[in-house]
């Protein structure tokens, strides 16, 4: 049971950094542009603060999936 949930959790982990890259791509590139709604955005300096977060909560399974494959526990760091 434990092995299935560590095994889900790396992989989670990668998908999380993988949204949160593109998450942080789009708010820098699209940061000026005015919402559809017509509300102001929050100034760039809190929307990093906000979109920093995301890819670091996935950090730690990718560095421990990472270290699993280059010690040859598993194939890649996405299988088991």
């Amino acid at each position: 049971m434990w092995s299935q949930f560590a095994e889900n959790f790396r992989k989670l982990s990668w998908v999380i950094v993988g949204s949160g890259l593109m998450i942080m791509f789009f708010s820098e590139v699209f940061f000026d542009f005015p919402r559809k709604d017509g509300k102001p955005k929050p100034p760039i300096e809190e929307q990093r603060q906000i979109y920093w977060l995301v890819p670091g909560l996935g950090v730690p399974g990718a560095i421990w999936a990472m270290t699993r494959a280059l010690r040859g526990q598993q194939r890649s760091p996405w299988e088991e």
